[in-house]
């Protein structure tokens, strides 16, 4: 299922998305990652089904804003420090675009050409 909220984002209206999964939300600056090497943008994800649950409070805020129970209360730290949602930008009338969430069950490098084994 999938979660969104209307916000202002920079003077922009604006949906936060999730996928609502907020037990494995660890937050980017949290979540367990491989580093390959010195360079701190060469690592790899950890797939959700290799990590247990993630803190009810992984450490990050934004603002007075921590990790919410649920998407029922989608806040500031969602829409800027969980890796589990999107911000999309909402087009004028008759515009579009494609919206993706990514699978935290697979893995992904940040990197591609320098990390993985």
């Amino acid at each position: 299922m999938i979660f969104f909220k209307r916000i202002m984002f920079f003077d922009n209206e604006a949906l936060i998305i999730c996928d609502g999964n907020c037990k494995k939300a660890w937050g980017m600056n949290s979540r367990p990652h491989k580093q390959f090497s010195d360079d701190p943008d060469d690592w790899e994800n950890i797939p959700d089904d290799e990590l247990g649950i993630a803190p009810d409070d992984p450490g990050t805020y934004e603002g007075s804003n921590c990790k919410p129970d649920s998407a029922k209360g989608m806040n500031k730290w969602c829409a800027r420090e969980c890796e589990r949602s999107q911000i999309v930008i909402l087009p004028p009338i008759g515009g579009g675009g494609e919206i993706k969430i990514y699978n935290h069950n697979e893995r992904f490098t940040n990197m591609p050409k320098k990390g993985g084994e």
